[in-house]
């Protein structure tokens, strides 16, 4: 059977520099294209009672699952998602993360959970384990097919609204895949990297508008977590074949340009502090390698390069 691993992060790791680094974010909505329509998504009522059992009673019946029947595995998912899709508390100890990777590989329990999970009023920590789980499990090289197809589906549940907003610029299957993804991380870093990444590989040539019209879907308001992120994801980051690729080359030009529009679409006092925060982040970083500079370059409008000028002449921060 195929396994994989459910990686654990200290709080150090997603919740030090990172902490200082991403609080806060900027509107970018001048360049929005209009509304996009509103989902009733208000949770059916369960006719399960939702008794919750100790850790360890619910990992016993984990390890005897084939000997349970459908409505005493149904029971388990309605009394006891919220505790099996807690993070910190059943996924952060061996015993009972293995016993949820138990859960979640097994065939007859994903479908059952695939039944329920739309019945499920899920937390946005929970949607985020959910998500985890199926890209986890995506994401090997050695899986079961119809496993992932499952762990496809369920993803699909959680993430209808964004899968069919993003479905406009993507199609149906890039859309559930991306939603899948955007939502696979509690780590901003993790989110943006992962997201650029299925932009790069996609395997469509995307337009600077399409680019847009994701982010500004995926991030709304927080411009400043992608722009930080997005700027250390150097050209030397691809491998040759990567380099090779024309249309992975075309996405990644275009998602620079983006940037530049987005940035170029806002005020100028949120200009300047996307600006301030992405120079502070490189004096911690220590002079990573970039996506891009401003010196210098014809593609940066004039407007931006005014303020980066007003930014270092009034605090003697060098923007590069």
């Amino acid at each position: 059977m195929s396994r994989f691993v459910w990686h654990q992060y200290s709080e150090e790791e997603y919740g030090g520099v990172e902490r200082k680094l991403f609080i806060g974010g900027f509107m970018f909505d001048k360049i929005f294209k209009g509304n996009l329509p509103l989902f009733d998504n208000t949770p059916i009522s369960s006719p399960f009672k939702t008794v919750e059992y100790q850790l360890s009673t619910i990992v016993e019946k984990i390890k005897d699952i084939d000997s349970l029947n459908d409505d005493e595995l149904k029971e388990i998912i309605v009394r006891q998602y919220s505790t099996i899709l807690n993070y910190d508390l059943f996924l952060s100890v061996p015993e009972t993360r293995n016993a949820a990777l138990e859960l979640f590989t097994n065939k007859r329990f994903l479908k059952l959970f695939f039944d329920i999970v739309g019945l499920l009023e899920l937390s946005e920590s929970q949607i985020i384990c959910i998500n985890k789980l199926a890209y986890d499990y995506y994401s090997l090289a050695d899986k079961d097919i119809e496993i992932c197809e499952i762990l496809m589906n369920i993803s699909n549940i959680v993430n209808n609204i964004l899968v069919i907003k993003l479905s406009a610029s993507l199609g149906m299957y890039n859309a559930r895949v991306l939603a899948m993804v955007s939502n696979s991380t509690f780590r901003v870093d993790k989110k943006v990297h992962r997201i650029n990444t299925f932009l790069l590989k996609c395997g469509m040539q995307l337009s600077v508008q399409n680019i847009i019209d994701i982010y500004l879907i995926i991030f709304d308001s927080r411009f400043k977590d992608l722009f930080i992120n997005t700027m250390l994801e150097s050209i030397d980051s691809l491998s040759d074949d990567d380099k090779a690729n024309a249309i992975l080359v075309n996405n990644y030009n275009n998602i620079s340009i983006a940037l530049i529009k987005i940035l170029d679409s806002m005020i100028s006092r949120d200009i300047e502090q996307v600006l301030l925060n992405y120079v502070y982040s490189l004096q911690i970083l220590a002079s990573p390698k970039l996506r891009f500079g401003f010196k210098g370059s014809s593609a940066i409008p004039a407007r931006i390069v005014t303020i980066i000028q007003n930014i270092e002449d009034q605090t003697g921060l060098i923007i590069p």
